[in-house]
C-alpha cells in the first residue's frame, strides 16, 4: 500500500527493487508476502538440432563480448551494454538448468490441471516429472547455477 490506493498488488523483483531505489519513502509502505524464485530474464536459447559450431560461436560471442580485446573495444562495448534497458553487464555463462524454475512451474500446473480433471495418469506424470525438477535443482543449485 505504497499510496493507500490498493491492499494487494503484484510485481517482480526487478521493478520493485527500482521502485525500491527511486522512491524509497514509498517503498517502505510496500510488504513483501511472497516471492517466487528468480525467472530468467530474456534468456538466451537455441534449438535442439543447432549444429555444435554454431553453438560455440554464439557462445563465444556473449562470454566475450564487453570482456576481452583492447581497452577501447571493451569499454565501446560495455558503454553499448549499459545502455541498454536498466543497463547490462557483461553476459554470463547459463545453461538450461537456468530455467529449472520455470519448468517447475509448467509441470505444478500440469499437476493442478490433471487434479482438477481427476486425471490419475496426468497426475502422475505431472508428479514424477516435478520429483525429477527437483532433484535436477538440488544438483544445479539457485537460480541453475
Amino acid at each position: 500500500m505504497a499510496t493507500e490506493k490498493v491492499h494487494v498488488a503484484t510485481n517482480n523483483n526487478e521493478n520493485l527493487y527500482r521502485f525500491s531505489q527511486q522512491r524509497p519513502k514509498l517503498a517502505k509502505n510496500i510488504k513483501v508476502i511472497w516471492t517466487s524464485p528468480i525467472i530468467p530474464s530474456d534468456p538466451i536459447v537455441w534449438r535442439k538440432d543447432l549444429p555444435e559450431k554454431v553453438k560455440e560461436k554464439i557462445v563465444y560471442f556473449f562470454i566475450q563480448y564487453g570482456r576481452y580485446g583492447s581497452i577501447d573495444k571493451i569499454d565501446r562495448e560495455r558503454q553499448v551494454l549499459a545502455e541498454m534497458a536498466d543497463g547490462w553487464g557483461p553476459f554470463l555463462a547459463s545453461s538450461n538448468a537456468q530455467l529449472l524454475d520455470v519448468r517447475k512451474i509448467e509441470a505444478f500446473k500440469k499437476k493442478l490441471k490433471a487434479e482438477n480433471n481427476n486425471d490419475k495418469n496426468a497426475l502422475k506424470e505431472a508428479e514424477a516429472e516435478i520429483k525429477r525438477l527437483e532433484k535436477l535443482s538440488k544438483i544445479y543449485g539457485k537460480g541453475g547455477y
